[in-house]
């Protein structure tokens, strides 16, 4: 099967990036783990409002118990185990998740990878949380914005998104408004969706099972980012937006390297601005070709 534009697009930026110590941001959405059917073997329907005002008539250890019984195996090891060589390769550095499964972390245990950082809300301060984001990764850093199964703690909200704390917003919202891998439909984390610029000129890749709507606030912030006449450049659904098959794919086609587990301080970035301008447009004029003749 031939690869989609956009799939390859992704590939030179990513490879690009480990060479410039500056990896792309990843974001994995609660789609990746409550899914549909997930939704409906807890409560009957996959609707998920639904699910959130089922879940609610628990208190929070009930609601950990639950979680606990329906997601602790998952369809989605496979990607996992793929994103953790990714990671582990330095493709990615710190990742924000709504997750509240351990699938990540526990593949990056299966590989060795034992030097990494995970930060959880509510188990660490938002003070804490919004001072490690503030500094150049130098590992991997792991950020669950909706509690951690095994640590036993979710947000007294949770599943309903809950508003992100002063201390923690405009960190949070530089993080998402760089360049960012965006991976699971955004249309359940309010929060978030609030904190995306329409206007910051930075890259958006959004990989989702199905295509995503046209008022899909991540779309939406695509198009204010300049990219309206080429959102499909950004887009990646169907086949190769399954969560599985999107990281199998990226792992098997992005070369590997045999590293320490730490990250280069990118203390000469600046420096390497031209030639991630150049790059970029390369690709950009590349895609703009690629599609024309796809069209």
């Amino acid at each position: 099967m031939e690869l989609p534009t956009t799939l390859k697009v992704i590939e030179g930026s990513l490879k690009l990036r480990r060479e410039m110590s500056n990896p792309y941001n990843l974001l994995l959405t609660s789609s990746v783990s409550l899914t549909p059917e997930i939704l409906n073997n807890i409560c009957g329907s996959d609707e998920w409002h639904k699910f959130c005002a089922w879940m609610l008539q628990y208190g929070p250890e009930d609601r950990i118990g639950i979680l606990k019984a329906h997601i602790h195996e998952s369809p989605t090891l496979d990607g996992y185990h793929a994103l953790a060589k990714l990671v582990e390769s330095r493709y990615f550095s710190t990742i924000i998740t709504t997750n509240v499964d351990s699938f990540l972390e526990d593949a990056l245990l299966d590989r060795g990878v034992r030097s990494f950082e995970k930060l959880v809300i509510p188990r660490d301060t938002d003070e804490y949380i919004a001072n490690i984001l503030e500094r150049e990764p130098r590992g991997i850093r792991i950020v669950k914005l909706r509690g951690s199964l095994d640590d036993g703690i979710i947000p007294e909200t949770f599943p309903e998104a809950f508003d992100v704390k002063e201390a923690l917003r405009s960190n949070l919202a530089n993080y998402l408004n760089q360049d960012i891998v965006i991976v699971g439909s955004i249309e359940r984390e309010k929060d978030l969706r609030r904190l995306l610029s329409f206007s910051r000129k930075k890259t958006i890749y959004y990989a989702t099972p199905e295509e995503p709507d046209s008022n899909d606030d991540v779309v939406r912030a695509i198009r204010g980012r300049g990219h309206g006449n080429n959102i499909n450049a950004s887009l990646i659904f169907g086949t190769y937006g399954d969560f599985n098959l999107f990281f199998k794919t990226l792992e098997s086609i992005l070369p590997s390297s045999s590293i320490t587990h730490n990250y280069t301080n990118p203390l000469a970035k600046n420096q390497h601005t031209q030639k991630i301008q150049e790059a970029t447009k390369a690709s950009s004029d590349s895609m703009s070709q690629s599609l024309s003749k796809e069209a």
